[in-house]
């Protein structure tokens, strides 16, 4: 199986005290391919592509360009098509290399084998999949998905949606950012996975998170904290109760790790089902609760006694319980930040060239 080194430990000078911190395999731990064969009957059904390092190194390359075989999707071909505000002057954009950055000149990778095991996971999951790599989903990139969701139904827009994310980057490089023994000599190996998860269509009021510090459930979190939800509060201690059950029945004592974080989706009434697991530290998001209360575990929390652990916390209505979203600065892609600013002019370069392939590709339709 192939492997990635360990990105190299960055500077993490802004850690603090108050946030807890988690060893390299407490990370490992959370990952997709690691837990789910032991918990794939209560977690959503998903395959798994071991990436080659040619693969790892196009998602952490600059540009834009797909890879042969990857149609670009539609909605950028109709964006294309339907934009009249350019002159067809404009259009007659000349590619000479003497204009050009040889970096970015290269032709478009190429992965065959790779698209097509992506395309027969696609089909093997019913048609539709939610993509991610050993632990981040791209969600931070729906701005340029056809649906504005993570819902793929082709391997280019698989493809689209893991080249455009941070979150996706973040665990190619990294990863072990708020590791206890990141400045450590001992190297972690990553074989670096595509996980395709079957798309459900899931209620944003329905999913929670959950914290648990040596072993106990201590902490149940609305995921959505960006909305009010009416239904919530009058049902919180039916939905603090189903979800112990569910971590005292199907989680405790069956996960590595003393203190971890996992995501669950409350199906309907009494049906509760695994989502994900992840790292006990501030790379995941602590959501209604801070890290510097959980560190300590339920000291800080507002419980009377253990007997009223996990403390469940919901968007009350109030102005100041609703919060901003953390992906609100991910809307504008980062790329057009930088044009605007002139930071990165061979950016600019790709985007054009995604533009001229997007109208070559609807000639070559017009033409069939």
């Amino acid at each position: 199986m192939a492997a990635a080194p360990d990105p190299s430990p960055p500077n993490v000078t802004d850690v603090t005290t108050n946030e807890p911190e988690c060893s390299r395999q407490e990370v490992l731990s959370c990952a997709l391919p690691v837990w789910y064969e032991q918990f794939k009957a209560i977690t959503i059904k998903s395959m798994f592509i071991t990436l080659p390092q040619e693969f790892v190194e196009y998602l952490n390359s600059n540009g834009l360009v797909l890879p042969e075989g990857c149609c670009l999707p539609s909605h950028i071909r109709n964006d294309v098509k339907s934009d009249e505000s350019i002159s067809d002057d404009d259009d007659k954009i000349e590619w000479s290399d003497s204009d050009s950055n040889p970096a970015t000149d290269s032709k478009a990778p190429s992965f065959p084998e790779l698209i097509r095991q992506i395309s027969d996971g696609i089909g093997a999951l019913g048609g539709a999949v939610v993509p991610k790599l050993n632990w981040s989903s791209p969600r931070d990139a729906t701005w340029i998905a056809p649906s504005n969701t993570l819902q793929c139904t082709t391997a280019a827009e698989v493809v689209l949606l893991l080249k455009s994310s941070d979150f996706v980057a973040h665990d190619l490089s990294t990863v072990f950012e708020y590791s206890s023994d990141r400045n450590g000599t001992a190297k972690s190996y990553i074989a670096y996975t595509l996980c395709l998860r079957k798309w459900m269509p899931i209620d944003p009021s329905s999913e929670f998170r959950c914290f648990v510090y040596e072993n106990q459930l201590i902490g149940i979190s609305q995921r959505d904290y960006t909305a009010f939800y009416h239904h919530l509060p009058p049902h919180k201690e039916a939905i603090r109760r189903e979800i112990l059950d569910f971590f005292q029945l199907k989680i405790t004592g069956r996960f590595p790790n003393t203190n971890y974080v996992f995501d669950v989706y409350r199906e309907e009434e009494g049906r509760v089902a695994l989502v994900d697991f992840n790292p006990y530290s501030a790379v995941t998001d602590a959501l209604l609760f801070s890290w510097e209360e959980l560190k300590f575990g339920p000291a800080k929390l507002n419980v009377g006694s253990s007997e009223d652990l996990p403390e469940l916390r919901v968007v009350d209505g109030s102005e100041r319980s609703v919060q901003p979203s953390d992906l609100h600065g991910s809307r504008l892609p980062t790329d057009i930040l930088e044009l605007s600013r002139g930071e990165d002019i061979y950016k600019f370069v790709d985007l054009l060239k995604c533009r001229k392939l997007g109208q070559d590709s609807n000639s070559s339709d017009s033409e069939t």
